[in-house]
């Protein structure tokens, strides 16, 4: 069974999609500029993995170091284009004419929340892990898996009510 196209519309940014579209970029430039500025501080070891506790249980080269702003760039560029067409993002409600325009907004501001939370958790960990390996004391901290949920489990969650409230 064919459903209907689904209406292509322009939406509007708020100003807090203004917010979050600068609080990305600036945090994928800071993602970039992290590691370059203290690479040659860098030992020959750094930490690459944490456990549950925020603990590094395992390293690497201190290149690897380069590994979270690479993804994170690659994320960046992924969403922020992605974002352009929600008309073909998958929804837990079907389309209309009618509520296209606020399902739309709603989707692609999640995932303006998500772009942000997950870059600035990224530069996070890249300056843990910079600032750890210069200092010898490379510790997440056990609350970062409460920011890790707050940060991207609030927005799903926000999402999931804002689509099956609108009408």
């Amino acid at each position: 069974m064919a459903t209907a196209p689904r209406p292509k519309i322009e939406l509007e940014w708020s100003p807090l999609d203004r917010i979050l579209e600068g609080l990305g970029a600036a945090a994928a430039l800071l993602l970039l500029v992290l590691p370059a500025a203290y690479y040659s501080d860098l030992p020959e070891q750094i930490p690459t993995h944490f456990n549950a506790l925020g603990v590094p249980d395992d390293f690497g080269s201190r290149a690897t170091v380069w590994l979270l702003p690479l993804i994170g760039i690659v994320l960046y560029l992924f969403l922020t284009i992605l974002n352009r067409f929600p008309h073909q993002f998958n929804y837990l409600v079907t389309i209309t004419a009618d509520n296209a325009a606020p399902q739309y907004t709603a989707a692609t501001r999640l995932i303006r929340w998500l772009k942000t939370g997950i870059l600035l958790l990224f530069a996070f960990i890249t300056w843990k892990v910079i600032n750890g390996a210069i200092e010898g004391n490379s510790r997440l901290g056990a609350g970062f898996l409460l920011v890790l949920f707050l940060s991207t489990g609030l927005p799903i969650i926000w999402y999931c009510w804002k689509a099956f409230s609108v009408k």
